[in-house]
């Protein structure tokens, strides 16, 4: 079915996989209808991040220049064992 035949897709969920589901499909021509049950987007508490390979695909649908302005760079690593919380490597 052709983007023409005004194929409308509803995405469930309005976090960084949904938004990003509707902003490809969009730019393909499809009408994306984004549900979500919070009563507004916003910061839950945890920073997000993206391997190099979700950060190629966010570029590729025209996001590079807003990552940019609001991007940090991690100072620091540390990797725990899960049983105990142990640091098993830092960097």
């Amino acid at each position: 079915m052709a983007p023409s035949q005004s194929l409308e897709i509803t995405i469930t969920g309005g976090g960084l996989g949904g938004l990003t589901a509707a902003l490809a499909l969009r730019r393909q021509g499809f009408r994306a209808t984004v549900l979500e049950a919070a009563p507004q987007l916003g910061e839950v508490g945890a920073g997000i991040q993206t391997a190099p390979n979700a950060s190629r695909i966010l570029f590729g649908l025209g996001l590079r220049r807003s990552l940019e302005r609001i991007h940090t760079a991690p100072q620091d690593q540390v990797r725990r064992r899960w049983a105990d919380g142990s640091i098993i490597a830092q960097l």
